[in-house]
């Protein structure tokens, strides 16, 4: 896969997230299978979701760096300093929109790997 082609299917991922308000995403391709995909998510809560991915798209997508800081509207740091919420596919949680309040987002967070 080019990494055009990832960059178009986060593009279509965040596009298809009913939770986002707003977003300010940048792609910068380094090669044909590099590249660096940084961003400012913004729900509906006003909580934010600050992201940096560097992506080889060679034989497989690896995410050789990687940076996620979700913050609520008040400033405060809810991942990564808790320890209990490891996330490894932010895309499938910006689809769902990780709530711990809720016992059905409970179960799905359990089913992340690790």
């Amino acid at each position: 896969m080019l990494v055009k082609e990832y960059f178009a299917l986060l593009q279509q991922a965040l596009a298809k997230s009913p939770f986002t308000c707003s977003q300010q995403v940048s792609f910068d391709a380094r090669s044909d299978y590099i590249g660096v995909v940084r961003g400012i998510l913004i729900f509906e809560d006003e909580s934010t979701l600050h992201f940096t991915e560097y992506v080889n798209t060679g034989h497989q997508v690896q995410k050789l760096k990687y940076r996620y800081q979700y913050q609520s509207a008040d400033g405060i740091t809810i991942f990564p300093q808790c320890p209990l919420f490891r996330i490894t596919n932010m895309w499938a949680w910006v689809s769902y929109r990780w709530n711990p309040l809720r016992q059905d987002c409970k179960r799905w967070w359990m089913k992340l790997p690790v």
